[in-house]
């Protein structure tokens, strides 16, 4: 039987726990648990390298070919063997439903948090004192990095491996794989959306924002006072 407790249980439980945990001796018992242990994960805000996540991925496609491990996976609660109804199938959905679906993916921030050059070049826009926005819609298509509404100019921070910078290809001796082709052919439509729609674009490479961020941003602030 499950129990259940009201709200006004809820509140004492709540209020006894802060009281407890003002007692030093409470305090550092709670601390030292396998629950706390007063440490915060070497891994909390960080995530794996690019080349660590294909690997992972290729890894899981190549595990899923067996047998064994692809019927195990289908009974977790992860998948639970059911296909999904719209898996491979074309006109699915009326023009309708899909400019529904893309209003509600548009209410999202995309990547979550963001990633370490575009907070370098945010840093610097802000020690300048220039004004800007960030993943903000733009032509009802995509959230550009960096924008600047009034001076109709868009930034994008590429990473090398995700956008397939060529010198990286070359130094790392890398072949261009799927996704890194999808993402250029994306970057081609983005770039041909706005300079049809009146907008100006930049574009900077990881390594150059890495490498000397304020000439970045001396040129960013070049085009916006050419306006």
């Amino acid at each position: 039987m499950v129990r259940v407790f009201t709200e006004e249980h809820k509140r004492n439980i709540s209020i006894k726990t802060k009281e407890a945990m003002q007692r030093p001796e409470i305090r550092r018992k709670v601390e030292k648990t396998q629950y706390k242990k007063g440490n915060i994960p070497w891994t909390t805000g960080r995530g794996h390298p690019p080349e660590v996540r294909l690997k992972i991925s290729q890894n899981t496609k190549i595990a899923m070919q067996r047998p064994k491990i692809k019927e195990r996976v289908e009974k977790t609660q992860f998948k639970k063997g059911i296909i999904p109804w719209n898996k491979g199938k074309t006109n699915v959905y009326t023009k309708d439903v899909i400019e529904k679906i893309r209003n509600a993916r548009l209410k999202q921030i995309f990547p979550p948090r963001d990633t370490n050059i575009e907070v370098m070049m945010q840093d610097e826009l802000r020690k300048r004192g220039i004004k800007f926005e960030k993943h903000s819609v733009v032509l009802a298509r995509f959230q550009p990095d960096l924008i600047f509404a009034k001076e109709k100019l868009i930034v994008f921070c590429d990473g090398d491996y995700w956008h397939a910078n060529p010198d990286w290809l070359v130094k790392n001796n890398h072949e261009i794989n799927e996704v890194q082709e999808k993402n250029i052919k994306r970057d081609k439509i983005q770039n041909e959306l706005l300079i049809k729609n009146g907008w100006k674009y930049l574009r900077f490479w990881e390594v150059d924002i890495k490498t000397n961020v304020q000439l970045c941003v001396d040129k960013i602030e070049e085009v916006l006072k050419s306006d």
